[in-house]
């Protein structure tokens, strides 16, 4: 269960309880109730977020880290992306999750639709330990940006090829050493139009390298989130659509790669 709800229950019953005590009229009753449940869900959501800053304070993303995720930045950065998903009303379906390989680390793409994509995966397929290739100021966010950092996300400058090149480098470490699989949006940014953008070719350099499975995904409704917030909740579909193996693409080059990859993206989303 995660805290989130584990928030929502406390509240609950601490709102039934301040109901059922307070001598004053059932309607009166049934107002202190449910105002003593927003305020002790409001109030441990803060104590939290005043927890997580505190630790956010002694983390230095300068420096990289080694080895595995430690469990306890793991579940924080889960326990918050699936809160900031409830608190915008978001309802995730999976499909397509039997498809991906369970016994190795993989390269994730898909289409880039808004800043909740990367948050969708990390709930839904956080067995998997996905981290995800990210902008250098998603890294930068006060609290959030530590905690990622701890998870293994990694920057990436594309208006430096070197730079870039080493954080591919990077990427691909993690999965040869079994650290994490690697996210990532080939297209570079968020289609406004949800159009599919031109890819970055060089992202397919992580699979070539490793040799690990190239997991190809798409995301509809996330564009939604915001303009349905807070009165409507926005139904978010993420689909497993192929999962390219090695022997699929070693012949292929990484623009080969990235043709094939797009194309399978490209048709599902046309369904």
């Amino acid at each position: 269960m995660f805290v989130f709800d584990i928030y929502l229950i406390l509240s609950a019953i601490c709102g039934i309880v301040m109901g059922i005590f307070v001598n004053t009229s059932w309607y009166y009753s049934i107002l202190i109730g449910i105002g003593t449940a927003i305020g002790c869900d409001v109030a441990l959501i803060v104590i939290s977020l005043l927890f997580a800053f505190v630790i956010s304070l002694f983390i230095d993303i300068s420096k990289p880290v080694e080895g595995k995720v430690k469990p306890f930045y793991r579940i924080m950065v889960e326990q918050y992306c699936y809160g900031i998903l409830k608190v915008a009303g978001v309802k995730l379906n999976i499909i397509g999750k039997e498809l991906l390989p369970d016994d190795k680390r993989f390269l994730l793409v898909a289409n880039h639709k808004s800043n909740f994509d990367p948050i969708l995966y990390m709930v839904g397929l956080r067995k998997y330990r996905i981290a995800f290739i990210s902008k250098p100021s998603n890294l930068k966010i006060p609290i959030a940006g530590g905690f990622i950092h701890k998870c293994k996300f990694l920057a990436i400058d594309r208006e430096s090829p070197m730079k870039s090149l080493r954080t591919l480098g990077t990427a691909s470490k993690y999965i040869e050493n079994d650290e994490a699989s690697i996210g990532i949006f080939p297209e570079g940014t968020r289609s406004k139009t949800g159009e599919l953008q031109k890819f970055h070719d060089g992202v397919f350099m992580v699979a070539k390298n490793t040799k690990c499975p190239i997991v190809v995904s798409t995301i509809r409704g996330t564009e939604d989130v915001k303009k349905n917030f807070p009165f409507k909740r926005t139904n978010v579909e993420v689909r497993i659509v192929k999962v390219i193996y090695p022997e699929e693409f070693a012949d292929m080059r990484t623009t080969a790669m990235s043709n094939y990859a797009r194309e399978f993206i490209e048709n599902d989303l046309k369904e």
